[in-house]
């Protein structure tokens, strides 16, 4: 799993503005097709924040679209 990296892309230019207007806000990037890498993503984000109230699932991975709904599945259980 990444974090503030290059492959948060603009996700990261989004949080900045979020956090300058007195928000708070969390880029992250995994790979969505590696059920270790979204477990730890979620389980990082419930640790630092305690629950997740938005997420953006950006994921191109045709050969694995299962992946997605297994990640908004994952984040449903941690509520």
């Amino acid at each position: 799993m990444q974090t503030r990296s290059k492959s948060t892309g603009g996700a990261q230019s989004v949080v900045d503005e979020i956090v300058a207007a007195g928000g708070r806000g969390l880029a992250l990037s995994c790979d969505v097709s590696s059920r270790e890498d979204v477990e730890a993503m979620v389980g990082q984000i419930i640790s630092d924040r305690g629950r997740i109230d938005i997420l953006v699932n950006n994921a191109g991975v045709p050969s694995e679209a299962g992946s997605a709904i297994y990640c908004a599945s994952l984040v449903r259980q941690q509520h």
